[in-house]
C-alpha cells in the first residue's frame, strides 16, 4: 500500500459510495455505483470531481458499511489498480464481473501500476503492455460511449491494451490506450488515470476526461451493446492487402479448433514456392503434427481476418512476412500466444518489398523478437546437443532474428537464422525461409527441428 493512499494521514479509506446515478441520455435511472478511490494523493482530485459530478446528477451517497445493507447490488464498480490487488478483492470483483456488473479501472502509468494492473487483468484476458510509441493527441473511438466528447489533454501514455477480443474507446499514436472486454455476463473498461487527471489540473479545468470516465461508469455492465456509431471514421487506414496467390488448401475464415491455421499467401519473391516447401514439411514431418488439418486463412473482405479466426484456438499458426496486420490482430496475436497458443513466423522479403518485414515486426516486437535483413551469406550449422552437428553447407544471405531470449536453432556465424522462445504460456518461433529453396539441409531442420520445437513435447 503506498502512504498516498490515506485518510486524514492516519489511514487508507477508499471512498466508497452507492450513488443513484442519473446520467441524461447515457445510462437508465437509478444506477448503482461504487466509487472506490483514494481520496488523496494523485487520484485525489479525480475522486473529488467524480463525486461532485455524481453529486450534481441527484446522487444519493451512502457509506461502506450502508452499501453492505443495501438491497440493491451495484451496477458499476470504480477502482484503481491498487485497490483492485489488495487480498481478496480480485476475485471479489471477478466474481461481480462474470455476474453482469460493470468494472472501471483506473491505471496509472509508472511501471509500479501497470505491473499491478496487469496482476488483475491478465487471468481475465487482457493485458497492458508498455510502449514508448504511445504519445501525441488521444483520440476517441467513435462510439455511443464517447459520443460529443473533444479529445482530452494528455501526454505520453506509453502504454498500449491488448486481449483477444476488444472494445476500443481511445487510440494514442495508433495504440489503444482505452479499451472495454466482456467477461462473462458483465463487462471491463480500462481507463489511464492520466486521460482524466490531466485535464483536470489545467487551468480552466479540461473536463473531457472527466466525462469520459462518467460514460464509462454507465457502459461497462453492457459493453455487448456498444457498437460503433455509423459510418465511424477510423483515425486509421485499413491496412493494405497484396492479392493473395492462389493455394490448394481449403480456405477458412473462423474454424481452426484442431487445425494448423497459414496465412501466407504472396504471389512475388518467391512465396509460393516457400509455401509449397512448407505445406510439405508440414504435412510429413515425423511427428504427430501430421494428424493436423491445414488450412488458409481467408483474408479477403474482412478487415482483421485473425481476429475471428484466433478465438477457434488453432494448434498452430503461420504467418509470413506477406501483409500489413491490424492493430486488433496484433493484439489477438499477443493474446493467443500468451494464452498457450504456438507461432512460427516466416520471415522473408526482396529489397522492393521490405516493408513487410515491418509489418511482421509489429507483430513480433510485443514478443520480444525482431528481424531485418543483413545476414550474410555462409556455412550453416544448426544448434544441436551432438558433438558433431550435420552439415548443413552454405545458405544466402538473407534474414537474421535478433532478440534478447531467442534461443537459436540454425546460425550463420554469429547470426541466427532460425530460433525460438517462449512467451508467458505460449511459444514463438523464427526463420528465414528463403534457404529452403537452396538446401536440402535447411528443410530438414525445418521438418525435425523448427516445427517440434515449436509445437512442444507433446509433438515431438
Amino acid at each position: 500500500m503506498y502512504p498516498g493512499r490515506r485518510l486524514l494521514g492516519e489511514m487508507r479509506l477508499g471512498v466508497a459510495i452507492i450513488a443513484i446515478l442519473a446520467v441524461v441520455g447515457l445510462a437508465e435511472a437509478n444506477q448503482v455505483v461504487v466509487v472506490d478511490l483514494p481520496t488523496q494523493g494523485y487520484l485525489g482530485e479525480v475522486t473529488q470531481e467524480l463525486i461532485r459530478e455524481l453529486e450534481s446528477r441527484g446522487v444519493e451517497l451512502l457509506s461502506a458499511e450502508e452499501m453492505a445493507a443495501a438491497e440493491t447490488p451495484p451496477n458499476a464498480i470504480v477502482v484503481d489498480d491498487d485497490r483492485a490487488t489488495e487480498a481478496g478483492q480480485a476475485e471479489e470483483l471477478d466474481k461481480f464481473v462474470r455476474g453482469g456488473g460493470g468494472l472501471v479501472l483506473l491505471v496509472g502509468r509508472s511501471r509500479r501500476h501497470l505491473e499491478q494492473a496487469n496482476e488483475f487483468l491478465k487471468p481475465r484476458g487482457i493485458e497492458i503492455i508498455a510502449d514508448p510509441e504511445a504519445h501525441g493527441p488521444v483520440q476517441w473511438v467513435n462510439s455511443a460511449l464517447t459520443l460529443g466528447l473533444e479529445p482530452p489533454p494528455s501526454g505520453s501514455l506509453r502504454l498500449r491494451i491488448s486481449a483477444g477480443k476488444l472494445v476500443p474507446l481511445a487510440r494514442q499514436n495508433k495504440r489503444i490506450v482505452s479499451a472495454g472486454m466482456s467477461l462473462g455476463e458483465g463487462g471491463i473498461i480500462v481507463i489511464p488515470t492520466e486521460i482524466v487527471a490531466e485535464g483536470l489540473q489545467q487551468r480552466p479545468p479540461d473536463n473531457n476526461g472527466l466525462r469520459y470516465l462518467i460514460q464509462a461508469v454507465s457502459w461497462a455492465e453492457r459493453l455487448e451493446e456498444l457498437a460503433p456509431i455509423s459510418p465511424t471514421p477510423s483515425p486509421l487506414p485499413a491496412p493494405s492487402l497484396p492479392t493473395p496467390a492462389e493455394t490448394q488448401l481449403p480456405l477458412e475464415r473462423r474454424d481452426f479448433a484442431g487445425a494448423i491455421l497459414y496465412d501466407s499467401m504472396a504471389r512475388e519473391d518467391k512465396w509460393p514456392e516457400i509455401n509449397a516447401v512448407i505445406q510439405d514439411a508440414l504435412r510429413h514431418t515425423a511427428v504427430r503434427i501430421t494428424q493436423l488439418p491445414l488450412k488458409a486463412l481467408r483474408v479477403q473482405d474482412a478487415e482483421s481476418p485473425l481476429v475471428e479466426a484466433l478465438q477457434s484456438n488453432p494448434e498452430l499458426v503461420i504467418l509470413g512476412s506477406w501483409r500489413e496486420y491490424s492493430e486488433e490482430e496484433i493484439g489477438a496475436l499477443h493474446h493467443y500466444v500468451a494464452a498457450g497458443g504456438r507461432l512460427l513466423a516466416l520471415a522473408h522479403s526482396h529489397s522492393g518489398r521490405q516493408i513487410r518485414l515491418i509489418y511482421l515486426n509489429q507483430v513480433l516486437v510485443q514478443f520480444g523478437v525482431l528481424v531485418g535483413l543483413g545476414r550474410p551469406g555462409g556455412i550453416a550449422e544448426p544448434v544441436t546437443t551432438s558433438e558433431k552437428p550435420p552439415y548443413m553447407g552454405e545458405i544466402p544471405a538473407g534474414v537474421k532474428v535478433l532478440g534478447k531470449g531467442v534461443q537459436p536453432l540454425i546460425i550463420v556465424d554469429d547470426y541466427i537464422a532460425a530460433g525460438w522462445i517462449d512467451y508467458e504460456n505460449g511459444r514463438l518461433a523464427v526463420m528465414d525461409p528463403k534457404p529452403l529453396l537452396t538446401n536440402g539441409e535447411y528443410r530438414e531442420r525445418l521438418r525435425f527441428s523448427v516445427i517440434p520445437i515449436v509445437m512442444g513435447s507433446e509433438y515431438q
